[in-house]
């Protein structure tokens, strides 16, 4: 829980930072031997441009329906992070981006770690997506000090159980909304 709390950012996003964010959508790509492509596309590229649409990563197909919920919370808070208007709502979906774009980042280390090492197959676990993924489907919420609450409230609850068995529910919830 600790590693995911150091995401969270203490600011607001700087509008360069917003815009790289922007500037790449990903999604998912064809699968073989267990594991599924993921593809990014640089929108400020020609798209004609053989390197504006390129693989990104690989990770396990089990996965597949989990990182299409975290593409859609990615695509969702790139656009009301750049709505105006009330500013605290504003910075909490600024914060919420910034910190679902760390966890992103630092999964695309442990993938690309896991491909050198020749460590990835159709088994392989990221850490930091299951600790998102769980938060998202038990708190709902990945703020810190609701985290935190939700933690010291719910002693009963693992945080940290197999995401692939409580997914199940955030998944029926989640996926009928994309």
């Amino acid at each position: 829980m600790s590693m995911l709390k150091s995401f969270w950012p203490s600011k607001t996003l700087s509008d360069r930072k917003w815009d790289e964010i922007c500037q790449i959508p990903y999604y998912l790509g064809p699968a073989s031997d267990g594991l599924m492509e993921i593809r990014a596309k640089n929108v400020f590229m020609n798209p004609a441009l053989p390197e504006a649409d390129y693989a990104w990563s690989k990770m396990p197909e089990s996965y597949r329906d989990y990182m299409k919920l975290i593409f859609f919370r990615l695509e969702l808070l790139s656009f009301c992070a750049g709505v105006k208007g009330n500013s605290r709502y504003n910075e909490v979906m600024q914060k919420n981006l910034g910190f679902l774009d760390k966890v992103l980042d630092i999964h695309w280390e442990l993938a690309d770690e896991a491909i050198q090492e020749g460590n990835m197959n159709a088994d392989w676990r990221s850490e930091v997506i299951d600790m998102w993924l769980s938060i998202e489907a038990r708190v709902g919420n990945h703020e810190p000090d609701t985290v935190d609450a939700f933690i010291e409230m719910r002693r009963d609850v693992d945080i940290k159980g197999d995401i692939f068995e409580i997914g199940k529910s955030l998944l029926s919830l989640r996926l009928c909304l994309l």
